[in-house]
């Protein structure tokens, strides 16, 4: 993009608008309290909840009826989101 940006300092809040040939339009906002929680690790919270709430056998018979195709259970494998995506310590 071909143009000037522009930068200015209000309070506590960064505001950046870009100039181009297409118009003008905000670049960037952001206010000093937003970036520093985006920048630090959270205090609190709980571990995340990998208890299942179907069992093999109702994931089994939900892909049956939604697929027609009768899988075996040794095909179905399950991951509960929580452990998936968990940044915790292994």
């Amino acid at each position: 993009m071909e143009g000037n940006f522009y930068t200015f300092m209000i309070g506590d809040t960064t505001l950046t608008i870009a100039d181009s040939n297409q118009g003008a339009r905000v670049f960037y906002m952001m206010t000093r309290g937003g970036a520093k929680s985006l920048n630090s690790v959270p205090t609190s919270g709980a571990e995340p909840n990998v208890s299942m709430p179907v069992n093999r056998a109702e994931i089994t018979s939900l892909l049956k009826a939604d697929s027609g195709i009768d899988y075996p259970p040794g095909q179905i494998q399950i991951h509960p989101t929580g452990a998936a995506t968990s940044l915790g310590a292994a």
